[in-house]
This record gives structure tokens, sequence and C-alpha cells, in this order.
């Protein structure tokens, strides 16, 4: 069974597959590979991040609200109460 398992996880693409997890798991503290292997992990893993591009609309259903909230929008006015706001 040894032999079994060191045959099906000893492949580099499986290793690096098995990196990227143990970086991603948030119970990991860093001390179970190699550093230089862990910090050539993390680089692909950023990499990947960078590269991901938005699908074209994605943003289809979002609210208003929730993206005033992401841009920093006060969260308790409405837009007619920020209309009202600036006549008066």
């Amino acid at each position: 069974m040894c032999r079994v398992l060191n045959e099906k996880y000893s492949s580099p693409a499986i290793q690096v597959l098995l990196r990227k997890a143990t970086i991603l798991d948030p119970s990991y503290r860093g001390n179970m590979e190699e550093a230089e292997a862990l910090d050539d992990v993390k680089h692909q893993l950023v990499q990947e991040l960078l590269d991901l591009e938005e699908p074209e609309g994605s943003w289809e259903g979002v609210s208003g609200e929730s993206c005033s909230k992401a841009a920093g929008g006060n969260e308790d006015e409405s837009p007619a109460a920020t209309s009202t706001k600036r006549r008066g």
C-alpha cells in the first residue's frame, strides 16, 4: 500500500497541487515543507489570482447599495435620502 501511495503522489504536478492545498489550508503553520518550494508555490498562487479575469456580466444582479458599501459609501443612507439632503 505504501508503494501505491508513493507512486500516486510522487509526480511533480501532484506535489505542486498538494503544496498549494497546504498553503491555502487555514491550519497551515509554515513548517511542513521546504521554504524555497513553498515560496515558489506562493508566487504561483499570487500570479494565478492576478491572472484571473472577471467575466463580462458578472456584475449583473448586484445592487447599487452593495456597490456603494463596497466603495465605502454610507450604508445607512438610501439614494433618496442623499438627494434630499442636497436640496435642503
